[in-house]
C-alpha cells in the first residue's frame, strides 16, 4: 500500500516538471522562428523580448517591405513543429505526448501571429486547446503506466 500512494504523486511531480520546461522552450522556439524568417526577409532592428509584464513574449521588426499576411505564421512554426516532432521519436516513453502538448501550445499561442481571416484565429486557438489538453491527458496517462511498472506496481 504505502509502495502505490507515492504514485500519484510521481506522476503529478513529473507532469509539473515537464510542462514547465515544454511551455518554456516552446516560447522560445516560436519566437526564435520568428527571429529566423525575420532575418531571412532582410528584416533589420530585430528584437526578442521574452519577459515584458503588459504583452508577454513578441519579436519586433523593421522589415524594408511589406511581408505576405501568412510571415508571422510561417516563423511560429519554423523551428517549433521540429522541435515537436523530435518527441514522436521516444516512440514507448510517456514523454512522445509532449509532441501535442508542444504543437497545442503553439496553436494556441500563434493566434496573433495569424492573418486577420475571421476563422482561422478561433479555429487555431481551438485546436491548441484540444491538442495540448489531449496531449495532457495522455501524458498522465502514460505516466501513470510506466511510473507503475518501473515501481512494480500493476495498474
Amino acid at each position: 500500500m504505502r509502495k502505490s500512494s507515492k504514485l500519484p504523486f510521481l506522476v503529478l511531480l513529473s507532469t509539473f516538471l515537464f510542462n514547465i520546461l515544454i511551455v518554456g522552450s516552446t516560447i522560445v522556439m516560436h519566437e526564435s522562428g520568428h527571429y529566423i524568417t525575420a532575418i531571412a526577409a532582410g528584416c533589420k532592428k530585430i528584437r526578442l523580448v521574452f519577459l515584458d509584464s503588459e504583452v508577454g513574449t513578441y519579436t519586433e521588426m523593421s522589415c524594408p517591405t511589406e511581408q505576405p499576411p501568412y510571415f508571422a505564421t510561417v516563423g511560429a512554426l519554423f523551428f517549433t513543429v521540429p522541435f515537436a516532432l523530435g518527441f514522436l521519436l521516444l516512440r514507448f516513453m510517456p514523454e512522445r505526448n509532449i509532441f501535442w502538448i508542444s504543437l497545442g501550445f503553439n496553436f494556441t499561442i500563434m493566434v496573433l501571429d495569424i492573418p486577420e481571416i475571421m476563422f482561422l484565429r478561433p479555429l487555431s486557438f481551438a485546436a491548441g486547446l484540444i491538442l495540448f489538453t489531449l496531449g495532457e491527458v495522455w501524458l498522465i496517462d502514460s505516466l501513470f503506466e510506466y511510473i507503475g511498472k518501473e515501481e512494480g506496481l500493476v495498474i
